[in-house]
């Protein structure tokens, strides 16, 4: 028997439902909002063990090669994305300066740069825990990037605000 969360961090239900294990983690998934997560929430050296699985990194060489795709031909990566990012687009209003998209797991920002070049939307800022990725991001997209441990980031930070939070795999 393992232990079970209390409830969801996005909408608090206590409705969960446990998917699959990973070592000692276990995925459960909200059968009120969808939203999966792993428990108990593992820690920075487990995730930079993930995050560099190998030589080079799974995480980095999918992050890469889709970068530097969405550089040669924007209009193939907007194809590839655009299921997903179609559905985010129904959330954002068509003319608003003020509104502000982050996502949670941005890898290199290329989704984020989609949005910004493809739905417009001036305000775009991520968080990823790879360096190495978020900094290809910086480098050759131009966007606000964090990597990092994200308590140290919100406490450098004080406030960090947004209108829509994004996050998927």
């Amino acid at each position: 028997m393992f232990v079970k969360p209390d409830n969801c961090k996005i909408c608090s239900s206590t409705n969960l439902n446990f998917r699959f294990s990973y070592n000692e983690y276990k995925i459960f998934c909200c059968k009120a909002c969808n939203h999966r997560f792993i428990y108990p929430i593992p820690g920075e050296s487990f995730l930079k063990k993930y995050y560099n699985t190998n030589k080079k990194g799974l995480h980095k060489t999918c992050s890469e090669d889709l970068l530097y795709d969405y550089k040669k031909n924007p209009k193939y990566a907007y194809l590839f994305k655009k299921n997903i990012l179609s559905q985010i687009s129904k959330y954002i209003p068509k003319k608003n300066d003020k509104f502000s998209i982050f996502e949670f797991g941005c890898g290199s920002g290329v989704d984020l740069s989609i949005l910004k070049n493809f739905y417009k939307q001036k305000r775009v800022s991520g968080f990823d825990i790879d360096e190495e990725t978020v900094n290809l991001g910086r480098n050759l997209l131009k966007l606000n990037l964090y990597s990092g441990h994200l308590s140290k980031i919100i406490k450098k930070k004080k406030k960090i605000q947004f209108n829509i939070l994004i996050s998927y795999n």
